[in-house]
């Protein structure tokens, strides 16, 4: 069996790691998301109620986002330290050119086709001391 983007998504096993959707990812929950932005956001109190942790990176907004507020990664939960976003044509690999969210920088970890998974890494962690 050939490994895909969805079942790539499962091998992450770290408690300390969250997946944050993107435009075009084979996530479920990402589909809720974008059904929801066309719908005018009408079923966000019901989406946020179901899902309260969801979070989820505007690669227009160039920000993060649950189904009801803005988010930043402070907001997370204290216990995650490494980050993850699954989606497609993100960052400079696309005419829309966003950059990663405020503070931090990417590394690629692997791309299925149109959908790729991103490492977040705060630029602070990596400055020079």
């Amino acid at each position: 069996m050939q490994l895909d983007a969805a079942h790539f998504a499962d091998l992450f096993t770290e408690k300390d790691l969250y997946i944050i959707s993107s435009y075009r990812s084979s996530n479920q929950m990402f589909a809720l998301y974008f059904g929801n932005g066309f719908s005018g956001r009408l079923y966000a109190d019901k989406l946020y109620e179901m899902y309260p942790n969801a979070v989820f990176y505007s690669v227009w907004g160039n920000n993060l986002y649950g189904f009801k507020h803005r988010l930043s990664l402070k907001s997370l939960k204290e216990n995650i330290t490494k980050y993850v976003i699954q989606g497609s044509y993100l960052f400079s690999e696309t005419r829309y050119s966003p950059s990663p969210p405020p503070g931090m920088r990417y590394f690629t970890i692997k791309k299925f086709g149109d959908e790729g998974f991103y490492r977040l890494i705060n630029k602070e962690v990596l400055a020079p001391e």
